[in-house]
């Protein structure tokens, strides 16, 4: 099984710093838990999802990618097949609104819409964001060094009217040891070691 991901706003060119590689996987459970909530300008949302990755019994066989065939498992293989190991990530971000008014819908289908301006001047809209992503797990036999990836976003979002939004962010991304660029995504076919890079993205968003 390949638990894998990339920087949140570095989808452009799909390198992926986070790859976690299980094997003699028997079963996953994945517990997820949200928050949001809004007091007047200022708003804020929260996610944390944790996985948990079960093994089987020690195998007898293991793939042999050379000769492309099975062959009976070593002492070591079997005591490295059978150690289950968890992950985790989340993410907590902050909003406030200067010059506007936030609509939101509660009941069931709670969501955080658009930002009306008070003003023909406009709004602004000041983010904030810190996420980690962990596939790393150091157990004692057969650890999984997977990498830890810390993202620290800091955006600003103006408003000329209701449906119309300009959106500028600006990441700074801190790789631990482990995270490396997946060598498919390297000019020199290798993996990637950046421990430290910053993204900056923007949007123009109309909706009619």
């Amino acid at each position: 099984m390949d638990y894998s991901g990339r920087p949140s706003v570095g989808k452009i060119n799909g390198a992926k710093f986070l790859n976690a590689g299980v094997t003699n996987v028997n079963h996953q459970l994945e517990t997820g838990l949200e928050l949001a909530g809004q007091w007047g300008a200022l708003s804020f949302m929260g996610e944390y999802q944790w996985m948990s990755v079960k093994r089987r019994s020690a195998p007898d066989w293991v793939w042999d990618s050379t000769n492309l065939k099975l062959i009976p498992a070593t002492s070591a293989q079997r005591a490295n097949g059978v150690i289950n190991h968890t992950f985790s990530t989340w993410y907590f971000q902050v909003s406030y609104v200067l010059n506007g008014q936030r609509e939101y819908r509660g009941g069931d289908s709670f969501v955080f819409k658009s930002v009306t301006p008070a003003t023909k001047a406009g709004a602004l809209e000041l983010v904030a964001r810190y996420e980690v992503g962990n596939q790393d797990d150091l157990t004692d036999v057969d650890p999984v060094k997977g990498g830890v990836e810390k993202i620290t976003t800091l955006g600003v979002t103006y408003y000329p009217r209701k449906n119309i939004r300009f959106m500028v962010n600006y990441s700074f991304v801190d790789n631990n040891e482990n995270a490396m660029c997946a060598k498919g995504y390297s000019p020199t076919g290798v993996k990637i070691y950046d421990p430290h890079f910053q993204i900056f993205s923007s949007r123009v968003a109309w909706a009619f």
